[in-house]
């Protein structure tokens, strides 16, 4: 008889344990409707050298182009219609994920013209080499140049490099 009342109290301890865990998660007890995992960044750039070189692009290209940073390249590149439903949505999640640092658009229609690359150390890949495959991926769909700019660079550095690709 004590074994059954023993098991009866136990497995009741299990339904009500149980039951809370389900119910708490469904109501989320103990939780703000409006509590967020998200916090507001520091800053949109990730460093003063970086926000230096977007505004030389920027003041480079002047009146004929707008520059865009951290553009998802979702919004500039597309899958083609013929690869395989199983890998088109792979290759569409990497190009969702992956900003470029910036973009360059015409200011008559907004027409992306280029995309520009700041060299590998501001990136976080694993590996240079998977860094360096994606970008030559990038750089094979031929649409549009992309130019590889450094942090270090001055401004008649950035001109010379932009100018081998654009109208300035």
């Amino acid at each position: 008889m004590e074994t059954a009342f023993l098991f009866i109290l136990t497995a009741a301890t299990f339904v009500v344990i149980g039951a809370t865990i389900v119910i708490g998660h469904f109501f989320r007890f103990g939780k703000k409707k409006d509590a967020s995992p998200y916090v507001k960044r520091p800053a949109f750039f990730d460093s003063r050298r970086e926000f230096e070189l977007f505004n030389t692009v920027a003041e480079v290209c002047g009146a004929h182009y707008y520059v865009f940073p951290h553009v998802h390249l979702g919004r500039v590149l597309d899958v083609k219609e013929k690869v395989d439903w199983k890998e088109r949505s792979n290759y569409r999640s990497r190009i969702d994920r992956k900003p470029a640092d910036m973009v360059i658009g015409t200011r008559a229609t907004v027409e992306v013209v280029a995309v520009v690359e700041l060299g590998s150390e501001s990136h976080n890949f694993p590996d240079k080499k998977t860094h360096n495959r994606f970008i030559d991926d990038l750089a094979n769909v031929g649409t549009f140049p992309l130019i590889d700019l450094r942090l270090n660079m001055d401004r008649e550095a950035v001109r010379a490099e932009l100018s081998k690709f654009l109208q300035l």
